[in-house]
């Protein structure tokens, strides 16, 4: 395109819209100049040249998770180039730590491919270490052309960003032992290595222990009894039994590993233990047999060790250790090195000294570094035996043994001292070698007293003769094992001459019955009513001085008993004969004769038999607490009473039975009657006949007899004859009449107790039928249980007292839906007897939970402000199921109840089924009304229901504190400085606190240069907004677009003059007095911005000497619609152009061109080469006048560049721009 541009500059452009690399190279722009005489052609060249599009390179690392030394670390670089219509070669250069990494490097491995045509990735892979860590890598890229050279296309590099790379340490693991202390030789042991990660890698990590010897790995056969366990992160060795010689070595090591998968480098950590083993002290006691109290007596401790200091001591059996003194003395021996003996000596054997002897040996062994201490001990028990006591066996007299005769052998001891605190005497008796057994028999009886012991014969016989030989044993009472009985003997030799044997006659006589006299005598006379028991003896005769005792005996019991010498008779008479009387008579013979060691024994017997009188017989029942009406009924047990009196029979035991009859008929234990055997009492036998339940079709009228028989328990008595008695009953019909029923109510229950009610039905006392059933029901009908329609109801088993029946119906708990009539029922089906009773049961409703919240419920309470307290009574509906209402009583802070007409503290009772009563303020008050303090609100829930009775009153509190009113606050919120035709809103907020009971007055207006005006008469949008507390207020003026004309000082003022609620002038709910407040907010309009331009006459080159102007073009915003001054000044390098200068060569001019556009002309007359080159600026600034105050003036420049050379050549040129 070729422009003309005066008449002697043209040009000629060339554009290249997508300069691509293909089109470098030098051009040539060729002009004919064609005047009227010749035709000049003239050239001019440019070369162009391009330099290719920079690369996108980015660095990556390509390695997953965590990296650890040795790991394989690969790093990607991306490069994307610009896709050119030549080829193009990418050269990617890797950078690390130490600079650039070339081909030769040995570590890093690169290697680098091409995606497509635009992409390109290189990697540079290398094993990690410990000096990579923190470490940056980064690639850079070089594209170039992929032929020729062409240095009209310059290549371009481009550099990625870093990539750190960060390596971790594999760490050591840490091993522990188990505190074993120090082991004992002969214990087995175990020794336990367990090794664990480092917490950074403890989830990652893998932890193998073993254990070493001597730098060799532990197995099973490197120590005799030593065995090797590995388990993972856990080695155990475990020894047997201990040896010192062979397992006490300090080169115990334990090795542990940590591997991490994937990471080639593993970390050993390694601890040696020294295993030291302690040998304890070998101790033995040796103790003799037990000696006699009193006597020396010594145990033998001796103590074997390998070496170290030794110390001995006794412990008795509590273990306390024993001091020298109180009769006991220590022996310290040294056997030999390693051996030492401790004798404990008991200088006097005590019984004290009995029991449990500890020797203990504590052993000390100095390692130099450490001490090692070990323990022994044996123990041993110390017995005491009882010294022998002195036995002696002998006869009871010097006279000898005669057969018949009644003879004692004694056996006696006397203790040898000391004893122990309670000894024990134990006789043994031997015949002919054979232990004499000690059971008594008729003949033989042995007996001990103290420390005698006998043996009688009653009498002797000759087979008594022998050898006697009595052992006495001493012992411990209490057989305490460690005190040893001691034993001694005696022997006594019995010899028995023989005796001639007697003529015994016993003669007897037989009596009457009881109570009958009978006499015994020795006379041959028989009397009437007379019985002699006549025992006569014929002895030896009187030359041989025989001694001749007769004694008359009956059942073992001594009667009578005669003594003389030769013949002799015994008798004894009975007066009046009692049934102890009867029975076997004995006449017992005993004949000595002292110098021939003579005695016989004999006995003869006979027999009394007698006959048992007839008893008397009385059959009575006591009707007391029986009789209904005076009668017997129905339904009752009744106990018969039979009496046999036996008084009679004086002393001898018998047997009563007693039978029973009805009509007759025999009468056996079963379900209709109990009969209790007879029982003795001041010998009467008492017999009880209970018939279970009294019928009137069987039992009125109907004869009851009881049949005695007596039986003699004793032998010799022969029964008598039975007798027997009758009592006839009257029995009445059972009916209703003879059940009372009612229902027990205690109290009032409250809604939500468990609470009982107890029907009682009595019935004829010692009734013993049971009732059938007792049902409770909700009405006469009985149509359904109460269990069966309440849930909450149970019934107890019905408990029996005696006549009295209760049963009890449980409400757990009660609900108000309770408050019900009740039916009770007791059936007795045995009789076909039905009974019935009802009553009401009154509930009294359960106390509600009454709270009071309040409105606003947190923050400070400000004086005229609207408060209310909301007082909620609440009930449980589980147990209070039926509909209820509430009353409610507010109490202020000074104990009065608020009335529900008050106006400005206004009470609202609950209506209807509501439990909810509000306490308002209107508003509340410090000044004439002080209502801070604590208000009670009183609850009671009511019911329409007669048998709901109303809860008890509940109280709660709420405690106000009431704060004065804070100043209210006007803010405005905006930006103070906008341009003309951009938007503001401006909003003023009135805050006040919340619930306020009055609204402030506001008052919104606009002060500027000329006026005043109200928020309504600005004719501007504006909004009022109140948030939902009523405490913030926003007057919101949006001024879109802004005009000159909104700028300005705007001015938000609030009051208010508090005079009482709702603005009326009640002093009973007056609070302040006034309040005000205000803020102001001025609105600084700025100019729009001013175009300003700068050109040049003309393009071409310019000459000194030739004329020249620069023009500068002012366009003002269309907004500008008030008058402004435009002044302008010009600067050349920014110092100010001269103007009106004496060779007139710059002049300059501002012309308005209308309202919105100026002009101003910088004139050169001509140019200067020496004063006019530089850059030449147009500085613009716009007022407004100065009546304006609240604008903004603005500025604004424009500069152009020009050169001017010395002379023009006469000749043509061309030049060429590009």
């Amino acid at each position: 395109m070729i422009s003309v541009n005066d008449s002697v500059v043209y040009t000629l452009t060339l554009n290249f819209f997508s300069l691509q690399a293909s089109q470098v190279g030098e051009y040539v722009c060729g002009a004919s100049l064609i005047d009227s005489t010749d035709t000049i052609i003239l050239t001019s060249n440019y070369t162009i040249s391009v330099q290719l599009p920079t690369p996108v390179v980015t660095t990556s690392l390509n390695t997953t998770g965590r990296i650890f030394e040795s790991n394989d670390i690969q790093l990607l670089c991306i490069v994307t180039i610009t896709p050119l219509d030549v080829n193009q070669t990418v050269n990617i250069s890797w950078f690390g730590p130490n600079g650039l990494i070339t081909m030769n490097d040995t570590r890093h491995d690169m290697s680098t491919r091409m995606i497509n045509s635009a992409n390109f990735e290189s990697s540079l892979t290398f094993t990690a270490s410990l000096s990579d860590n923190g470490t940056d890598y980064y690639c850079t890229a070089s594209v170039k052309l992929a032929s020729d050279v062409n240095e009209l296309i310059v290549p371009t590099t481009a550099r990625a960003t870093n990539s750190t790379v960060i390596v971790e340490i594999v760490p050591l693991p840490m091993i522990s032992f188990n505190d074993v202390g120090i082991p004992v030789t002969g214990d087995s042991f175990q020794l336990v290595c367990t090794g664990t990660a480092p917490a950074n890698v403890s989830s990652i990590a893998t932890v193998s222990v073993q254990w070493l010897l001597n730098g060799t790995v532990f197995t099973n056969d490197t120590l005799e009894g030593v065995t090797v366990t590995n388990s993972g992160s856990m080695a155990t060795l475990s020894f047997s039994s201990l040896n010192a010689s062979t397992h006490e070595r300090d080169d115990y090591t334990c090795v542990a590993t940590l591997s991490i998968p994937d990471v080639p480098t593993t970390e050993t950590a390694s601890i040696m233990h020294r295993l030291q083993t302690l040998t304890n002290p070998i101790v033995s006691i040796f103790s003799s047999q037990p000696v006699f109290a009193g006597q020396l007596y010594s145990l033998n401790c001796t103590v074997t060790i390998a070496a170290g200091d030794l110390n001995i001591t006794w412990l008795d059996g509590s273990g306390n250790e024993l001091t020298e003194g109180n009769g006991i003395s220590f022996n310290l021996i040294t056997i030999s090195d390693t051996v030492q003996g401790y004798n404990l000596i008991f200088n006097l054997l005590d019984y004290s000294d009995i029991g449990v002897y500890t020797c203990q040996a504590r052993l000390t062994i100095d390692r130099g570094v450490d001490l090692l201490y070990g323990n022994g001990f044996a123990n041993t028990t110390v017995g005491i035996k009882i010294p022998l006591p002195q036995v002696s066996i002998f006869p009871d007299g010097n006279s000898p043994f005669i057969r018949g005769t009644i003879r004692t052998v004694n056996c006696s001891i006397v203790f040898t001292p000391p004893l122990p605190t309670n000894p024990n005497v134990s006789f043994t008796l031997f015949k002919d070698g054979a232990q004499v057994s000690f059971e008594n028999n008729s003949r033989v009886i042995a007996v001990q007293i103290g420390t005698t012991g006998a043996l009688t014969f009653q009498p002797l016989n000759f087979s008594d003769a022998g050898n006697y030989t009595c052992t006495a044993t001493v012992k411990d009472s209490a057989n305490n094992p460690l005190i040893i009985s001691s034993s001694a003997t005696d022997e006594y030799i019995a010899t028995i001459p023989a005796i001639p044997v007697p003529n015994i006659i016993f003669t007897t006589t037989t009596g009457r019955s009881l109570g009958e006299s009978l006499t015994l005598n020795c006379t041959v006379d028989v009397l009437d009513n007379l019985l002699t028991f006549n025992c006569t003896v014929d002895v030896l005769d009187d030359l041989y001085n025989i001694s001749v005792n007769i004694s008359i005996v009956i059942n073992g019991e001594l009667i009578t008993s005669t003594t003389r010498s030769g013949d002799t008779t015994a008798m004894t008479m009975i007066d009046s004969i009692r049934s102890s009387d009867a029975g076997d008579y004995q006449c017992i013979v005993n004949i000595t004769q002292p110098d021939i060691d003579y005695e016989f024994n004999g006995v003869e017997s006979t027999q009394v038999i007698l006959t048992l009188p007839t008893p008397s017989v009385i059959v009575e029942y006591n009707a007391t607490g029986h009789l209904v009406d005076g009668e017997l009924a129905e339904g009752q047990f009744l106990n018969i009473i039979c009496i046999a009196d036996i008084s009679q029979y004086i002393d001898t035991s018998v047997s009563v039975t007693m039978s029973w009859r009805r009509n007759n008929t025999v009468l056996t234990n079963g379900s209709d009657f109990t009969i209790s055997p007879p029982v003795m009492t001041n010998n009467q036998y008492t017999g009880v006949l209970r018939i279970n339940s009294l019928r009137d079709e069987l039992d009125n009228g109907a004869s009851y007899n009881c049949s005695v028989s007596v039986t003699p328990n004793t032998p010799f008595i022969l029964a008598g004859n039975d007798n027997s008695s009758a009592a006839t009953l009257t029995v009445s019909n059972f009916d209703i009449n003879h059940v009372d029923i009612s229902i027990n109510i205690p109290s009032v229950p409250v809604a939500g107790d468990v609470f009982s009610l107890f029907c009682v039905i009595v019935v004829p006392p010692n009734f013993v039928e049971n009732l059938t059933s007792v049902r409770w029901t909700y009405d006469l009908e009985a149509s359904r249980d109460v269990t069966s329609e309440n849930n909450d109801a149970r019934l107890v088993p019905v408990v029996r007292n005696g006549n009295i029946f209760t049963s009890v119906l449980t409400l757990d708990p009660v609900k108000t839906t309770d408050a019900r009539q009740y039916y009770c029922q007791a059936t007795i089906l045995v009789f076909s007897t039905v009974d019935r009773t009802n009553r009401d049961l009154t509930v009294q409703i359960s106390p509600p939970s009454v709270s009071i919240v309040a409105d606003p419920p947190t923050g400070p309470i400000y004086e005229s402000t609207s408060y209310l307290l909301t007082c909620t009574a609440t009930v449980n509906t589980t147990i209070v199921d039926t509909p209820v209402t509430a009353s409610v009583v507010w109490t202020d802070p000074s104990g009065n109840v608020i009335p529900t007409n008050e106006a400005r503290r206004q009470v609202i009772p609950p209506t209807g089924n509501s439990l909810v009563s509000m306490l308002l303020f209107q508003p509340i008050d410090t000044g004439l009304n002080n209502d801070g303090g604590t208000y009670i609100c009183q609850m009671i829930i009511n019911s329409g229901n007669s048998l709901i009775a109303s809860s008890q009153p509940t109280d709660t509190t709420f405690a106000v504190t009431i704060e004065s009113l804070p100043p209210m606050t006007v803010n405005f919120s905006s930006v103070g400085s906008v341009e003309v035709g951009q938007s503001l809103t401006i909003t003023c907020t009135i805050t006040t606190v919340e619930g306020l009971v009055v609204k402030p007055m506001i008052t919104f207006f606009k002060i500027n240069d000329t006026d005043m005006e109200m928020l309504s008469n600005l004719n501007r949008p504006y909004s009022i907004t109140t948030d939902d507390t009523g405490s913030v207020t926003n007057y919101t003026l949006i001024l879109d677009p802004v005009r000159f004309e909104d700028a300005g000082m705007y001015t938000c003022m609030a009051e208010f003059n508090v005079t009482g609620f709702n603005n009326t002038n009640d002093p009973s709910t007056a609070t302040i007095d006034y309040q005000e407040a205000s803020d102001v907010f001025s609105v600084i309009v700025d100019f729009p911005p001013i175009l300003v331009t700068i050109s040049k006459e003309r393009d071409d080159t310019l000459y000194a000497g030739t004329p020249f102007f620069i023009k500068c073009d002012i366009m003002l915003n269309p907004l500008v619609t008030i008058p402004v001054t435009v002044t302008n000044q010009w600067t050349r390098d920014g110092t100010n152009v001269p103007m009106g200068s004496s060779d007139a060569t710059i002049t300059e001019g501002l012309n308005m061109i209308n309202t919105l556009h100026y002009n101003a002309t910088l004139m050169f007359y001509p140019l200067d080469n020496a004063d006019d080159s530089g850059v030449y600026t147009c500085n613009i600034e716009v007022t407004a006048p100065n009546s304006y105050m609240f604008f903004t003036n603005t500025s604004a420049s424009a500069n152009i560049s020009i050169t001017v050379y010395e002379c023009r050549d006469p000749n043509h040129h061309i030049s060429v721009n590009v």
